[in-house]
């Protein structure tokens, strides 16, 4: 895992990169994924392992809906947390969103 540091550098870069994309209504996933795995891998998750699981399936409120990510130590049963990506042009305090 990275210095607080070179966490805040990573950050105010990738933030710099975001700023500068042409036309942020038509990243592509590939985008999102490049950046969440640099920010993710920054802070010592190992994106190319069974630590981070893409389009995970989830049980909530007795129905079974897929996540972008799910997180999960080594070792654990269960996932840690997960992470739903959106565009970075979206609203994500909208009540659409509200969960």
């Amino acid at each position: 895992m990275k210095s607080e540091v070179e966490l805040k550098s990573l950050i105010l870069e990738l933030h710099s990169k975001l700023n500068r994309l042409p036309n942020k209504d038509n990243e592509t996933e590939k985008k999102a994924e490049e950046y969440l795995s640099q920010v993710f891998g920054a802070l010592g998750w190992d994106w190319l392992s069974g630590e981070v699981m893409p389009q995970k399936r989830v049980r909530s409120g007795g129905k079974t809906k897929r996540v972008d990510y799910a997180f999960k130590a080594a070792g654990r049963v269960k996932p840690d947390f997960y992470v739903e990506v959106k565009r970075f042009s979206e609203d994500v305090y909208s009540h659409e969103h509200a969960r």
